[in-house]
């Protein structure tokens, strides 16, 4: 089995969590494609180059998958 999350629907999907103490720049839905390894027409990025502060943590939180 093999657990996806194409990020088709609302972000953060159910179950998911962003962590964005400063409230700046963080994780968000993307109009571009996964690749060609999965279907759909969405993803996640993170805009890493246009981070002025150093030393904030954000984080994605995903719920955990088992087996």
């Amino acid at each position: 089995m093999c657990n996806v999350e194409p990020f088709e629907g609302t972000f953060p999907p159910t179950g998911w969590g962003v962590a964005n103490p400063d409230k700046s720049i963080t994780f968000a839905q993307y109009g571009g494609a996964n690749g060609p390894s999965y279907s759909g027409s969405t993803s996640v990025k993170m805009a890493f180059y246009d981070y002025g502060g150093s030393g904030q943590v954000d984080a994605l939180y995903s719920p955990v998958f088992s087996g």
